[in-house]
């Protein structure tokens, strides 16, 4: 250790001493070892106009990085005079111990890697990595670290972001980890490529190895807090960004693009909500799914991954509520955790969404995809998989770069007992190009704050969103019918699966007697033999799949999923229904939804789909200025809380706390808080809690 780094830890540690007995809460820590590793998949490198020509490995990741990491991987160790030092407080990472904060960590080893233009293949300078360094800056609200060659001459080329910083007292490990490699703003003009900049490249990890903690000097986890009467569980999608492609398989344009992004999840709530790792049942989901608008207005779904289990939570601040942190079992009150674009596209943990229950926020591990060969309620699957692509957000390369389109990804989380679902869930626009070998992405906007609510929320002449049953969760359905002229119409349906297990197999459309042509439908997928079927006859436009009895497996609108219905009519529209058809078995079998259709005959009969169970309906008028009326339906009369939060999930309002009658009863709340004070124009949420359920539905306040 040189004589400036062992003044200043003696410094912090004498200050420790004198600051008294709560000092005990804090430690310095010596680092011993280090090893960087870096996982570099040459096909996606070869898309980026690189390759690793030689590789000089000096160093060995541990099993945890063997099974979280893609293949192959490159590691290197820290250089034997290594001259680090990092604090702790109450058994976690504060920093490091040097005058700025900051931290060097110099490898043996490297890589040198060939560069070429992607589109022309001319060789570009080379990259020689070897005996490179690391530089760490935990305040940097990016580029936390910036791996920097020896060569004074050549600019740092790669740096590392939304990675994670975890430090396990036991071991005495602190892991700078899963963050995204991605390639620097001056090595791109470097290399005269500046479209490079930013681009994705792989995954990095730093292990720092300090002597390990005696196991009676460290202090137990805080254990998880449960529900308290009236707290509320709330995860909130805070930010959303970083789209990039990770992999690229076939050739353009009949190829496919493996994409991913970043999502960072807030507790908002008043609860910890438990984020363990499978094949433990009780963590969170992420999902991802690509959109594309058509200059001709058509809203399509274009692509999704497999479904994101969550399997460590992070105790940063990133949403400023003041994060009391824990040991990565569970999110604490006010913490944000991120997972990097590297990390969702992981397929260690990324499994089949038909196994997930997104109303109840849950799934069954045994028998899983997860518990593969043999089927022991143990995991058997660690994520190999024969390319970067499958299971990504995948999507065909015939979907990208239409001229004139707009795109936007859409984020998701889902969580047990999650009592707002609408900012669990947003979306952003992005930009995209083809370099010659993969898609370049970027965001459009600085901010990482997504848009929030389901992307469907924003298309169309009219919207209408839906519990599917009482024991489910919502779907959404978007209608525009555009005049085409000569006294025809085309009619358009977007249906949206937002959270429901059971699913959706069928959707009819009554046409009365209209002549109807140019019948349409469009899934994810460019898989004609899934299609749903489509009968016209002299009443319906009807189109399905297999029912639940004939095929548990059947092509099913599942949750963030998106079809498209549409046809030409000869007549215009009038306010109508339309029936859905419910997959999976429980109370009822159908949902009729009132939306403008051809003229019928049949809206009475459709509509007759007054509750006969527990139920929040809609607020009426939506959006209002002063007041609005809130209406709830209960089997049985009984004690009943009906709140109103706002979109950060903050109480604003007891509307009912108490006693309410069987059958369907009316309030109205005036837009003030509980000081009554008038609120802010906005969205607010009315959360139902009666017969030991619970709803919630959204409202918006313009004044």
């Amino acid at each position: 250790m040189n004589p400036s780094l062992r003044g200043s830890v003696f410094a912090l540690a004498l200050a420790l001493v004198l600051a008294g007995p709560d000092s005990a809460a804090a430690a310095i820590h010596a680092v011993r070892q280090g090893t960087v590793t870096l996982s570099l998949s040459p096909e996606h490198l070869d898309d980026l106009g690189m390759n690793v020509a030689v590789a000089r490995e000096t160093g060995s990741p541990g099993p945890i990085r063997r099974q979280i990491m893609q293949p192959p991987l490159y590691s290197f160790r820290a250089s034997p005079d290594l001259d680090l030092a990092f604090r702790t407080e109450h058994g976690r990472f504060a920093g490091f111990v040097s005058a700025d904060g900051k931290a060097v960590v110099p490898v043996e080893g490297g890589l040198a890697l060939r560069t070429f233009h992607p589109r022309t293949d001319a060789v570009l300078s080379p990259v020689f990595l070897f005996d490179f360094a690391v530089e760490i800056d935990p305040a940097a609200e990016n580029d936390i670290v910036r791996i920097v060659s020896r060569d004074p001459a050549l600019p740092a080329p790669f740096a590392v972001r939304n990675t994670a910083v975890r430090f396990a007292a036991l071991t005495g490990e602190l892991a700078i980890m899963m963050g995204d490699l991605v390639v620097t703003e001056e090595w791109a003009e470097h290399l005269g490529q500046p479209d490079l900049a930013g681009q994705w490249m792989g995954v990095f990890d730093l292990e720092l190895r300090s002597p390990p903690a005696r196991v009676e000097d460290i202090a137990p986890a805080e254990p998880a807090r449960g529900p308290e009467a009236g707290a509320m569980l709330d995860v909130t999608l805070g930010e959303l960004y970083g789209i990039a492609s990770v992999g690229h398989i076939g050739e353009y344009p009949a190829g496919t693009a493996g994409l991913s992004a970043a999502t960072t999840s807030c507790n908002t709530g008043q609860v910890d909500v438990p984020w363990l790792a499978p094949m433990e049942e009780t963590h969170p989901f992420i999902g991802l799914a690509l959109f594309r608008l058509d200059p001709n207005g058509t809203l399509e779904m274009i692509g999704q991954n497999w479904t994101k289990h969550g399997f460590f939570a992070l105790s940063f601040d990133q949403c400023n509520l003041g994060c009391e942190a824990s040991d990565g079992s569970y999110l604490g009150v006010g913490c944000s955790d991120t997972y990097g674009v590297g990390n969702n596209a992981s397929r260690y943990v990324l499994g089949p969404r038909h196994e997930i229950d997104p109303f109840r926020g849950t799934w069954e591990a045994c028998g899983s995809f997860f518990d593969a060969v043999p089927v022991d309620c143990e995991r058997d699957y660690f994520g190999s998989e024969e390319d970067f692509v499958v299971h990504t957000l995948e999507v065909f390369d015939g979907d990208l770069g239409h001229p004139g389109a707009t795109y936007y990804y859409e984020g998701g989380y889902i969580v047990a007992d999650d009592a707002i679902r609408e900012n669990s869930i947003g979306w952003r626009e992005c930009t995209m190009s083809w370099n010659g070998k993969t898609w370049t992405l970027a965001d459009v906007g600085a901010s990482r704050v997504p848009n929030y609510g389901p992307l469907l929320h924003t298309w169309g002449d009219e919207q209408v969103t839906s519990p599917v049953a009482a024991d489910d969760g919502e779907v959404i359905l978007a209608t525009r019918v555009t005049d085409l002229g000569g006294g025809q119409w085309h009619y358009e349906y977007a249906l949206y699966n937002w959270y429901s297990n059971r699913g959706v197999y069928s959707f009819s459309v009554p046409v009365g007697s209209a002549n109807v042509s140019n019948v349409g439908f469009h899934d994810i997928d460019q898989d004609a033999g899934n299609d749903w079927m489509v009968n016209v006859d002299e009443r319906f436009v009807t189109w399905s799949t297999d029912d639940h009895a004939t095929d548990p497996d059947a092509h099913v609108l599942l949750y963030q999923t998106m079809f498209n219905f549409g046809f030409d009519a000869d007549v215009p529209p009038e306010p109508g229904s339309v029936a859905l058809g419910i997959f999976k078995p429980g109370l009822g079998n159908s949902l009729f939804l009132n939306v403008p259709t051809p003229p019928h005959d049949l809206t009475a009969v459709l509509s007759g789909n007054a509750p006969t169970d527990f139920a929040l309906l809609p607020n009426e008028p939506n959006p209002f200025s002063e007041t609005t009326e809130i209406r709830f339906f209960l089997a049985q009369g009984g004690p009943v809380r009906l709140t109103v939060f706002d979109v950060r999930g903050r109480l604003a309002q007891v509307v009912v706390d108490g006693p309410a009658p069987a059958g369907l009863s009316t309030v109205r709340w005036d837009g003030r808080d509980r000081r009554g004070t008038r609120l802010a124009s906005g969205v607010y949420f009315f959360r139902l809690e009666a017969e030991s359920r619970s709803r919630t539905i959204k409202g918006t306040l313009v004044r």
